[in-house]
């Protein structure tokens, strides 16, 4: 497969992930108020619903964080699959990192290897630090937004920022010749 072949695979994974994510917004979407709660302005809900809607949120929360991992791990599938093609041979990290790239991720250290031979728009930092509180802090999107500048406001903001960051690095894919 070449470049371009790599890249369309990718594009086709984000395609279906965003309708994924599409799908999920649909499906927890807000109960509507009562005519009494608009009037009142208070929701009339039980203790026990109360719960399931803390749950529902949570849940929810974390669902949205799963769809920022699995973007984030296919732009870093398509970054091993591009270096598997350019240099026949699997990429090893631990063979590649020094002591002063220790704390670099894979995404970053490919492009450091392949910087001769294909060019990135290096826009993934906000991205890398979202996914890295996830998955080495808190499984949460709302915590990582929280604490990660440059961030969006609201869960489904930030997320349909990333499927638009995806898409862009992707297409900025460019192999030199």
């Amino acid at each position: 497969m070449n470049i371009s072949q790599l890249k369309n695979i990718a594009i086709a994974e984000l395609i279906e992930l965003e309708e994924d994510y599409v799908e999920l917004v649909k499906s927890t979407k807000k109960r509507k108020k009562s005519k009494l709660e608009k009037e009142y302005g208070v929701e009339f809900l039980s203790i026990s619903t109360l719960f399931k809607k803390e749950i529902s949120k949570k849940r929810k929360d974390r669902k949205f964080a799963s769809i920022v991992v699995e973007m984030y791990a296919i732009i870093e599938q398509l970054m091993l699959n591009i270096y598997v093609h350019l240099e026949g041979k699997e990429f090893d990290k631990d063979k590649i990192e020094s002591d002063s790239h220790k704390s670099k991720n894979t995404i970053v250290l490919i492009e450091k290897e392949l910087d001769k031979v294909i060019k990135t728009d290096n826009v993934l930092k906000v991205f890398a630090q979202l996914r890295n509180k996830i998955v080495h802090k808190q499984y949460s999107l709302q915590y990582a937004r929280s604490v990660v500048n440059g961030s969006a406001s609201k869960n489904k903001k930030q997320i349909e920022e990333l499927f638009i960051l995806s898409r862009r690095y992707i297409d900025s894919i460019k192999e030199l010749k």
